[in-house]
């Protein structure tokens, strides 16, 4: 990938940028994406944290620990409330909202996870791999 994505908050306070192809693009149906989300899933890429950066002002975040037993810190837009990205350290990965790209046409999610988690009323697409936890990628 050559060309760099871009995105940020609703607002435009935030912005940031990466250059490298996701790892992976995932429905997550886990209760902390749900939170995140308000719904019932949450679509993220999952990228390598050293190819992501801000480029744009500073977010506000706030840690729990996922379901691996991990922390995981989640990061919005202090002014709008927009929901950014997920940050874990253990893993070197960041988790960044879909919907908060500049072209999120770009991309489609490839595999859902957690997915005993989700509500009984969740659309869960027959066609992506489905994974009742986490998977190992």
């Amino acid at each position: 990938m050559n060309k760099k994505m871009t995105g940020g908050c609703a607002c435009g306070a935030i912005r940031y940028e990466f250059d490298q192809e996701p790892l992976n693009t995932v429905f997550c149906y886990c209760k902390d994406c749900q939170r995140a989300a308000g719904s019932d899933k949450f679509f993220s890429l999952i990228l390598i944290a050293d190819c992501f950066q801000l480029t744009k002002g500073t977010p506000t975040s706030y840690k729990t620990i996922a379901a691996s037993g991990n922390e995981l810190e989640r990061f919005f837009c202090p002014k709008c409330g927009s929901t950014l990205f997920g940050k874990s350290q253990a893993l070197g990965v960041v988790g960044l909202a879909a919907a908060s790209l500049d072209e999120p046409n770009t991309y489609q999610p490839k595999i859902a996870i957690f997915t005993a988690s989700a509500p009984q009323w969740a659309v869960i697409p027959d066609s992506l791999p489905q994974y009742p936890a986490a998977p190992q990628f």
